[in-house]
């Protein structure tokens, strides 16, 4: 959550971005595992940073939102 926070507090104000990665992996002696993931970062004004993300497995899923204000 912090890295995206980071990420969105380096932006313009006014701009944002999105990053979606997918991934598969095999650890020794287990099945196939597979994930995806999305991302929003945004700095709607110089002191507001937000961000979003989902996640996906082949276990469930998770996602999460946070803001960082400064002053």
């Amino acid at each position: 959550m912090r890295a995206g926070l980071d990420r969105a507090a380096t932006l313009v104000p006014g701009t944002g971005c999105a990053e979606l990665t997918a991934g598969l992996a095999k650890p020794w002696g287990k099945g196939l595992e597979a994930y995806v993931r999305a991302s929003v970062e945004w700095r709607p004004l110089t002191n507001l940073s937000a961000f979003a993300f989902g996640e996906a497995t082949l276990q469930g899923a998770t996602a999460g939102i946070g803001a960082m204000v400064n002053w």
